[in-house]
């Protein structure tokens, strides 16, 4: 074996090229949360374009409408190692909705997002949101077009909808982002289901796996799921659902230079997951949702550097679980509509990995890989914004309208979370610093969401990260994240 590097010295690189890793994913993990701020907010214009709609007779529906929103934000990140950086942004969208007879729907949105750092720091870190077109589907609406044509609506309820568009599945844990595909929904008396078939899109969209070549610019996975559910009464309904996942990405094998030697990666990943939940009220002003999910499928495990220099990768069962419980306290007859929040969130951890997430650092081989992954998301604050795996979290928050107007009571609105985070697994990594302990530190978020008149608004978000006690001191300081924006919509 001469001339080859001791055994120590392929650790030691090894080592050092997972930190690197683990600095550029904790600035992204910033970046994916901005990006998925804009969206929500986008989302929000969007519905309520949408709701302008409904209800309308056959010859008021069969219109035309369009508009244009303009948005100008500034954030302020820091990643996992400290480094602060200012993001500026820039967006113009236009919207377009007709509606034919009341049920055929079409639905287009152009988005112009443009962001701009402070400093540069890649190749792809400045310039457009690629692709410009963020929405445009067809929706077909069965009992929409039968109350427009017939009068009436019968008891069989049909809704296809076809394009790119977002998607949430069940709770978002399992995955909430937009997609290329066919979401179909039917009703029966208290009988429902669900069918989901498409793609990710690569606009904005930031894959589990930070190690995989170009995970945050080109994701290819292909998704598919179903959903049955049954109304228990006006007040509870349960549900069963199965979901898929398949890597399609190419190429998924990279090479990878460890200790001058060069080995070959493979960064597949296929998972299923089998859904239990179900939603219900509790009066007239509580009410609830919760999800209990277990993750099956088959991934590949880091290599593990033989003896004599060969490289062990194997491809090994995964089984791991998760769960989120929301709950919603909204008192009615009050002008401001205050309302409490809290969350309950976890998921499974691995004891043998080096990172949370992805295979580079992953599960160790010859071992089934007890962390969960997922294209979903739940809020787990925005200054840490920790992934599921290997988490345990309570969040609990209040939303109030401020009466600045009596006019509009609830146009100026202010809102306070209070995230705490522990580990499911002591000895397992997490995507945030950990101590000694199972407790993993604590998050503020503030909020505060004024609509200055009919088309200017002002938006704020805020979020402070307090590491545990006993975190190593390169992660041991408190960690921000900043935004502010005014849109303008007409």
């Amino acid at each position: 074996m001469a001339g080859h590097p001791p055994t120590h010295l392929i650790w030691i690189s090894t080592t050092l090229a997972l930190c690197a890793a683990s600095s550029t994913h904790g600035q992204s993990t910033q970046e994916s949360l901005l990006n998925r701020l804009e969206q929500e907010m986008l989302d929000a214009q969007i519905e309520q374009r949408l709701a302008d709609y409904e209800g309308q007779t056959a010859f008021e529906r069969m219109t035309f409408d369009y508009g244009t929103s303009l948005r100008v934000g500034i954030a302020g990140l820091q990643n996992s190692t400290g480094q602060d950086s200012t993001m500026f942004q820039y967006e113009a969208n236009l919207f377009a909705n007709m509606v034919v007879d009341g049920g055929h729907r079409f639905f287009g949105n152009l988005r112009f997002l443009y962001n701009q750092y402070d400093v540069h720091r890649g190749s792809n870190e400045d310039g457009f949101l690629i692709p410009y077109g963020n929405r445009y589907w067809y929706e077909f609406d069965l009992k929409g077009l039968q109350r427009a044509t017939e009068g009436g609506a019968g008891d069989v309820g049909l809704k296809i909808r076809a394009g790119r568009m977002f998607s949430n599945w069940n709770s978002g844990a399992i995955y909430s982002n937009d997609l290329y595909g066919v979401r179909m929904r039917g009703d029966w008396e208290q009988w429902s289901w669900e069918a989901i078939f498409g793609r990710t899109a690569s606009s904005g969209f930031y894959d589990f796996d930070p190690g995989r070549p170009s995970y945050d610019s080109n994701t290819n996975r292909l998704l598919y799921g179903v959903r049955g559910a049954y109304a228990v009464g006006s007040d509870l309904e349960l549900f069963v659902s199965n979901f898929w996942q398949r890597d399609h990405n190419d190429p998924n094998v990279q090479t990878v230079d460890i200790g001058g030697i060069v080995y070959q990666h493979d960064f597949t990943y296929n998972s299923q997951y089998l859904s239990l939940g179900g939603s219900g009220t509790v009066g007239p002003e509580f009410l609830w949702t919760a999800e209990f999910i277990h993750e099956t499928g088959r991934g590949t495990s880091r290599m593990q550097i033989q003896p004599d220099l060969t490289a062990l990768q194997t491809t090994e069962d995964i089984s791991a679980w998760a769960g989120v419980v929301n709950m919603a306290w909204t008192p009615s007859g009050i002008a401001t509509r205050p309302r409490m929040d809290a969350t309950i969130a976890f998921g499974t951890g691995d004891n043998d990995r080096f990172t949370a997430a992805g295979s580079m650092a992953g599960n160790t081989p010859g071992t089934q890989d007890r962390s969960f992954q997922s294209l979903g998301y739940v809020n787990t604050g925005l200054a840490a914004a920790p992934t599921l795996s290997n988490l345990m979290m309570l969040r609990v928050g209040a939303s109030t309208g401020v009466a600045i107007d009596p006019r509009r009571p609830d146009a100026l609105r202010m809102g306070l979370d209070v995230f705490v985070y522990g580990q499911q697994d002591s000895n397992a990594p997490m995507s945030i610093p950990t101590g000694s302990g199972t407790f993993a530190g604590w998050a503020l978020d503030g909020k505060v969401d004024w609509r200055l008149t009919s088309d200017v608004s002002f938006t704020v978000r805020g979020g402070v990260y307090f590491p545990p006690p006993g975190v190593a001191p390169a992660a041991d300081f408190t960690r921000h994240f900043v935004y502010g924006g005014f849109t303008y919509a007409f």
